[in-house]
């Protein structure tokens, strides 16, 4: 998950942007990026500043293209219907075990 956090040094705000990942059950910091004092960065509007300069924004879609491609590779090889096939087992249910 990505969000921005605010820390507090010699009393002055700061802000971050950061990512949690779970790491063995514990929830660990996988990066961490400065942005800025917070008493500069309250006065920006993001909107206006991303449409400004929408030519020089770029954006990676890595973690939706991944899970798009794996649905496509399950549903040309009828993963749910091997699934199902293997475990031989018939639900009264609207999914089967292999839809799940």
């Amino acid at each position: 998950m990505v969000y921005i956090t605010r820390k507090k040094n010699k009393g002055k705000y700061y802000l971050y942007l950061e990512e949690s990942i779970w790491v063995n059950g514990k929830s660990q910091r996988a990066w961490q990026k400065y942005l800025g004092p917070e008493d500069k960065l309250k006065d920006i509007k993001f909107n206006s500043l991303l449409t400004k300069h929408a030519d020089n924004v770029e954006v990676q879609t890595i973690e939706f293209g991944a899970s798009a491609a794996l649905w496509q590779v399950a549903e040309e090889i009828d993963l749910a219907g091997i699934i199902d096939a293997k475990t031989g087992k018939e639900r009264k249910q609207n999914l089967s075990l292999g839809d799940y």
